[in-house]
């Protein structure tokens, strides 16, 4: 992410650049209502954590474009979810680097423990039997736990966890941008998710998995279903996983 706001910066005649990250410290990010001017001239690069508002529209809008957006080859292939399937993103490893700027510690322990994958065992033993899950997951000790007590039921997206990158597979490098587009993407195409709080991630899998209308301009759309551990189920006291991964890694 980081190495991707640095290089859209720099090209400037490329690209009209916003940022809504405090961490930034851009004025832009001090006022939540503000909109981009578009250039028509030019490429559009908004890092943000919230979703837009633009004067065009209504989520029937929204929805058609996000639709019309496809992944490339050699990450379609990758697609292996399927609609049958309920989504599973566990988010558990708490950055204590920079890569959250300011957002405090406190906030982030508390959600992340309710987000650790302990939290979503009794909840997966609650669907029948036949039920398969695409996991996507920030840790290395999700995956096996996960995968160890639901054996032949799990899919994912092979990655691996190096040593030195912190406690988690959340590596902010071009790779690992494309491995949790394709993680995200997976889980979109499931019937119905198990989220985490605090998390993004969980929230644009739905926006993506909604399915829209025939024209754009009827407000018709439907939104997977989706659950919050910590909210909606888990009450165990897990603690979170914690990583030193910083945003230049």
């Amino acid at each position: 992410e980081a190495e991707l706001w640095r290089v859209v910066r720099t090209a400037a005649r490329a690209f009209e650049t916003y940022s809504y990250m405090r961490e930034d410290g851009v004025e832009n990010a001090r006022n939540r209502a503000w909109l981009a001017q578009m250039d028509a001239g030019k490429h559009l690069y908004v890092k943000t954590a919230y979703r837009f508002a633009h004067p065009r529209g209504e989520w029937a809008f929204a929805a058609w474009q996000l639709h019309s957006l496809a992944p490339r080859a050699e990450l379609a292939g990758q697609l292996v979810a399927t609609a049958e399937m309920v989504g599973l993103h566990v988010r558990s490893v708490v950055d204590d680097g920079t890569a959250y700027g300011s957002t405090p510690l406190a906030i982030q322990r508390e959600w992340r423990g309710k987000g650790a994958w302990p939290q979503f065992v009794k909840r997966i033993a609650r669907e029948p039997p036949d039920t398969r899950f695409y996991l996507a997951a920030d840790s290395q000790e999700a995956y096996d736990g996960l995968l160890g007590a639901f054996p032949a039921r799990i899919e994912r997206t092979p990655r691996a966890c190096p040593a030195g990158r912190g406690a988690g597979c959340e590596a902010r490098d071009a790779a690992a941008i494309k491995l949790a587009l394709v993680d995200m993407l997976n889980l979109a195409r499931t019937r119905r998710l198990l989220g985490s709080g605090y998390s993004s991630f969980s929230e644009s899998a739905r926006f993506y998995g909604s399915t829209r209308g025939p024209f754009r301009w009827l407000d018709m759309h439907y939104l997977p279903p989706i659950e919050i551990a910590g909210v909606d189920f888990g009450n165990e006291r897990v603690s979170p996983t914690r990583s030193s991964l910083s945003s230049s890694a």
